[in-house]
C-alpha cells in the first residue's frame, strides 16, 4: 500500500471516531442533562456535605446534624443574593440609561439590540449552583501541598532568605 493510502485511512478512521465520540456525547448529555441540572439546591447542599464528610470523617449522626445548617444557609444565601441581584439590576438599568443618553439615534437602536441579547443570555443560562461536573471535584484529601500557615508562625525555612535577619523575629542575627 502506498503512504498516502496509509494515512488517508488513519485520517478517515480517526474522523469516524471523532465523529461517533461527538453523536455519542450530544445523545448522552440530551438524555441526562436535564437530570443534571435538577433540584440543585438539594445536590448543592449534599455534595458539601459528602466534601465535608471526605475532609473531616463524618459520623452519620453528624451528616443528619449539619444537613439542616447547611439548607439554612443556602437559604440565608439566596435571600442575600435575591437583594443584591434587585440592586444590581437597577444600578444595570442607571447605567443603561446614562449610556443611552449618550449616544445618537442610530447607535440607540443597536445598543438596545446589544442589550436585549445580553439580558436574554443571562437569562437563559444555566444554573451553576451544584456540584461541579466529574472530573472537575477536589480530589479526595482536599488541595494537594502543605496547608497555609497559621497567623504568627514562622514562615518555613524554603521561603526565608538566607543571610537576612528574620524580620518575624527581632534581634535575629544573619547566617
Amino acid at each position: 500500500m502506498k503512504s498516502w493510502k496509509a494515512w488517508l485511512l488513519v485520517a478517515v478512521i480517526f474522523c469516524t471516531g471523532a465523529l461517533a465520540g461527538a453523536f455519542g456525547m450530544r445523545a448522552y448529555m440530551a438524555r441526562n442533562l436535564p437530570e443534571l441540572l435538577a433540584d440543585t439546591r438539594k445536590r448543592f447542599e449534599e455534595h458539601f456535605l459528602e466534601v465535608l464528610d471526605r475532609e473531616v470523617g463524618l459520623s452519620e449522626a453528624q451528616k443528619q446534624t449539619l444537613l439542616p445548617i447547611l439548607k439554612e444557609a443556602v437559604g440565608k444565601a439566596d435571600a442575600i443574593h435575591a437583594k443584591v441581584g434587585a440592586e444590581m439590576e437597577a444600578a444595570r438599568k442607571e447605567t443603561d440609561d446614562r449610556i443611552a443618553k449618550e449616544l445618537d439615534t442610530a447607535q440607540r437602536v443597536k445598543f438596545a439590540e446589544f442589550r436585549a441579547r445580553m439580558d436574554k443570555m443571562f437569562r437563559e443560562r444555566p444554573d451553576h449552583r451544584g456540584p461541579p461536573p466529574p472530573g472537575f471535584a477536589l480530589p479526595p484529601g482536599g488541595m494537594p501541598g502543605p496547608p497555609p500557615p497559621l497567623p504568627g508562625d514562622a514562615p518555613p525555612p524554603h521561603q526565608q532568605r538566607s543571610g537576612q535577619p528574620d524580620a518575624a523575629q527581632p534581634g535575629s542575627q544573619p547566617k
